[in-house]
Formats: structure tokens, sequence, C-alpha cells
């Protein structure tokens, strides 16, 4: 046999038996197997992460230092401390560039890069720059954000909905927010428009269908579509 076809030899059975650990876990030692999500499970081999198929064949032969669960079809994996993210085939589809990340919610996942924070979707595209201080994942289209010390929204093309102008901004309640400036609280909708002026003292659930709110020894009652329906001049 002439040099070069042994060296064609040799290369095709090197190939091969990368292919057979890639896909027989019977060939590695596993030490631990996660649960499956979404049709994949995390499998640990010494200090090294990768993801076994439900079929138990292996979608990413164990190779990362940190690796989470899919989560729309996207797990986030790290390697010499940047993260980046896999898609369903195993490939790097993000590459690994990122000091932190989220899990994917809603088509959007926030990055971390020197310690500020923006969003990117499904395709690594940039959703917003990196100028968070905070973030919180997105949840029925919109992201609880703070930046220079207030907080507010953005929706998921990145505009921003509630304006960073409030001290605080709790969650959404029955489609209202609660929000406080100088002392003073009010209620905003999910468009960001003012529903109950920011002039209150105290503001508070009072039922199911109402809400409390103090003006100096006033007391008025709200309902959760703005209105008021007692104690108001």
């Amino acid at each position: 046999m002439k040099k070069n076809q042994i060296h064609r030899v040799k290369s095709w059975l090197f190939y091969f038996f990368l292919l057979t650990a890639c896909t027989n876990p019977g060939e590695m030692t596993i030490d631990y197997t996660s649960q499956f999500i979404e049709g994949f499970a995390l499998i640990r081999s010494g200090d090294l992460w990768g993801f076994i198929r439900q079929d138990s064949t292996v979608l990413v032969i164990p190779r990362y230092q940190m690796a989470a669960e899919f989560h729309e079809l996207r797990a986030s994996v790290q390697n010499n401390g940047k993260w980046g993210f896999l898609d369903t085939s195993g490939r790097e589809i993000i590459p690994l560039q990122y000091d932190m990340t989220g899990n994917y919610h809603q088509g959007r996942v926030w990055v971390e890069q020197g310690g500020k924070y923006g969003f990117i979707d499904a395709q690594g595209q940039a959703i917003t720059p990196r100028v968070y201080d905070h973030v919180e994942d997105f949840f029925e289209g919109l992201a609880r954000v703070s930046q220079g010390g207030r907080i507010g929204y953005i929706d998921r093309q990145g505009q921003t909905v509630i304006p960073f102008l409030y001290d605080r901004v709790w969650k959404f309640h029955k489609g209202l927010l609660k929000v406080e400036r100088a002392g003073k609280f009010g209620f905003l909708n999910r468009k960001g428009q003012i529903l109950i002026p920011v002039e209150y003292e105290e503001a508070q659930d009072f039922s199911e269908k109402q809400i409390r709110l103090k003006k100096g020894e006033r007391l008025e009652f709200w309902d959760y579509q703005g209105k008021c329906q007692e104690g108001c001049e």
C-alpha cells in the first residue's frame, strides 16, 4: 500500500472513532445526567459538560466547563469564563463571548459583558445595546430593566415602554403598574400611560376590584381600569 493511501486509511479510522464517540454514550464515562428538557439532557463526564438526545445518543460530547438546560431550543455553555449558545444540532450558533447570560424567554435572552446588560434574539442579533445595570427576563412581552438608578420596562423590539422616570417600579398586577416618584405613588398601564396620577402618599390593593389611595386626609378608591369609584373630588 502506498504511503498516501495509508495516510487516508488512518485519517478515516480517526474520524470514524470520533463519530462513534459522539454518538454512543456507552463509549465514555458519564458521571451525571439531568432530566430531559425539550428533548435533551445535560451530561457530565469528569469536569466537562455535554448533551444527549432523548434516544440516548450524544448531541455534544462533554467539552464545556459549564452548561445549562435547553430553553426555547437554545442552551447556554461556557468555556474559559465566556458564555455562548448552542442550537438543537449542537452547533455554537452564538459564539462564546459573554461574561454571563440568562435563558431564553419569548425569543429574547439577556447577556452581560463588562458589567452592562443587553438583550439578543435567537440568532444572536442585538435587540438592545448593553447599557443596563440590571435586567429581568421577558414576561408577557415586556422586560423590567434599570439604568442610572431608575427602573423602566422595554418591549421585545427593545423600545422603552415605561420610561426611566421613577424611583421605584413594582411588577404588573391586573394590567396596572404601581410606580413611585419623590415619595408619591400612581399607576400606569402596559403602554406606559398614566391611569392614576402619581400624586398619592399611599397606594395599596384594597380588594379584587379596587385600589385604595390616600392623598392628605382623603381616601379614594379606584378600579383596575383607572377610574375613580369613590372619594374623588
